[in-house]
């Protein structure tokens, strides 16, 4: 069986040409290719925004958990769309993160229940932007943070295995942000736990910090019959 690490190595290819030097850097300090720098930064930063819609959540702040985790979504739209950065192209990005992860749940055999791309996309600018809204009420309850957890974890698995997201993410505009501190050195953070977190046989997603939901009753589709039950 392939360690989770060797499941990400798997999918590495040339980074777009202006970006390649900067994580070829970053990659030396572990020995790793510009590539897998870029996955490791990517999943650890992916985990903290779920993380943190976690702590949120687990406090019963759910409109900040929903916020925190949209962000999960949209970094992952950035991801697999090869965005640069770009002005006012945060709903791109949020809308192919968002399409891709509905796109994994349909391919389940019991579906979550979830919203619509467009309801989603409301519930971010509510959040994001101080109670805005397009006018009329929005509907959310205690399923919705709770499936895009789910939808999001999902997602950061899968995504390294799926070749049209890795020809995404070979080009996608991300850059490393410096704060770890290693033997007295400041160093990009996530890659060098992420790399240890892998190389322990841990997918992407697995044992992400305040994951209580993880054990919540969730509401799911039974494909066969069309009915919505709750499940687990």
């Amino acid at each position: 069986m392939k360690l989770p690490i060797d499941h990400v190595h798997q999918c590495e290819r040339p980074l777009d040409p202006t970006d390649d030097p900067t994580w070829r850097t970053v990659g030396r300090m572990l020995g790793v290719s510009a590539f897998d720098a870029k996955a490791y930064y990517t999943i650890g930063l992916v985990r903290e925004m779920v993380s943190t819609a976690g702590l949120a959540r687990s406090n019963q702040l759910h409109l900040g958990a929903i916020f925190q985790v949209l962000d999960a979504i949209e970094l992952i739209g950035r991801a697999i769309g090869g965005f640069r950065h770009a002005k006012f192209e945060a709903t791109a990005r949020l809308k192919a993160g968002l399409n891709y992860v509905l796109d994994l749940n349909r391919r389940e055999e019991t579906p979550l229940v979830v919203l619509a791309v467009t309801d989603y996309l409301d519930l971010r600018n509510f959040t994001g932007h101080g109670g805005a809204s397009a006018g009329g009420p929005l509907h959310f309850d205690r399923w919705t943070g709770l499936a895009l957890l789910h939808l999001a974890t999902r997602a950061l698995d899968a995504m390294w295995g799926d070749p049209v997201a890795m020809a995404g993410f070979v080009k996608c505009q991300i850059d490393p942000i410096e704060t770890a501190v290693h033997s007295g050195q400041t160093e990009t953070i996530y890659v060098r736990d992420i790399h240890t977190h892998l190389q322990d046989a841990r997918m992407p997603s697995e044992g992400t910090p305040f994951d209580g939901w993880r054990g919540e009753d969730i509401l799911v589709v039974l494909a066969t019959s069309g009915q919505t039950v709750t499940g687990s």
